[in-house]
């Protein structure tokens, strides 16, 4: 679990993303309509980036490219933390070189 707010958010979905493209999180999982979560939106998003760099943006309004967004380098396995709907729902990634490997864990 992960403490935001004062509030112990627990984890409730996974998703493997390939950013070959601009994506963005995946709707089923930032609002779960079944299952244990069902009715509920994730607060937080943990994301690790496997293999090859990416890079992201969270501003609703700036698409990432190869050159443009945060970067995040691959093989250092360092998380990021989103937090927040909006955040959430703003955030787009892809791969600065082919085959990147994304890993999401959502909090609710």
């Amino acid at each position: 679990m992960i403490a935001l707010g004062g509030r112990e958010l627990i984890p409730g979905g996974y998703e493997a993303l390939a950013p070959s493209a601009a994506i963005g999180f995946s709707s089923s999982y930032l609002a779960q309509s079944s299952g244990a979560f069902a009715g509920r939106y994730a607060q937080a998003a943990l994301v690790m980036v496997e293999t090859r760099d990416c890079r992201y943006t969270l501003d609703g309004v700036t698409t990432p490219t190869n050159a443009i967004g945060m970067l995040v380098a691959a093989g250092d396995y360092i998380p990021i933390l989103i937090s927040g709907q909006m955040a959430l729902a703003n955030f787009r990634i892809i791969e600065t070189a082919a085959s990147a490997s994304v890993k999401v864990t959502y909090f609710y």
